[in-house]
């Protein structure tokens, strides 16, 4: 996954989608090495935890 670009509040736009299967919507917890988002997929509708591990901190 690519970087994922976030506004000041860590909230992202439900209009990114991820691999055309699921849509990436707000930040709902950050750890040390990762941030984790609701999703959604996209064909079922089903709510999905996705999450984004930091290229610097996970070496």
């Amino acid at each position: 996954m690519d970087e994922i670009m976030t506004g000041a509040s860590g909230e992202v736009s439900l209009d990114i989608e991820l691999f055309g299967k699921y849509e990436l919507g707000r930040l709902i917890g950050v750890g040390a090495f990762a941030k984790v988002y609701h999703g959604r997929n996209v064909r079922t509708g089903q709510s999905v935890a996705i999450k984004a591990v930091s290229k610097q901190k996970g070496r």
